[in-house]
């Protein structure tokens, strides 16, 4: 999907710093070779800070779900890191590529938590 979306002229790419660790924790401590070329092609990508505002609506997100979740087993500490993601596309006004389904359940969760607003503010 990402060499796809590379090819496009009308696509721009950017990450974040927890996209860069979650792209490259997993890969084994000698495998140096593959390592180099991951973060080769990450270095290559506009990257995104994590901000306050993008920080405080994960926060807000995260909790919202915890509020919502109350009656219920789902969880959302599997997609804790997806919320950032979320968020920072958010914020920068961005679509958000994804292959991971739990994207779509943050965009819903997202506009609940907008049809809501925040306790005591109206």
């Amino acid at each position: 999907m990402l060499s796809e979306l590379l090819d496009r002229d009308d696509v721009a790419v950017a990450i974040t710093p927890l996209i860069r660790y979650e792209a490259l924790r997993g890969i084994s401590w000698t495998d140096v070779c593959r390592y180099q070329n991951i973060a080769e092609v990450l270095d290559q990508l506009e990257s995104f800070d994590i901000t306050r505002d993008i920080a405080d609506l994960a926060t807000d997100l995260y909790r919202f779900y915890s509020y919502e979740a109350k009656s219920s087993d789902r969880n959302m500490e599997k997609r804790k890191f997806d919320v950032f993601h979320y968020a920072c596309a958010r914020r920068h006004d961005l679509k958000l590529a994804s292959m991971d389904s739990d994207i779509d359940r943050i965009e819903s969760l997202y506009q609940r938590y907008s049809e809501a607003g925040k306790p005591g503010i109206k």
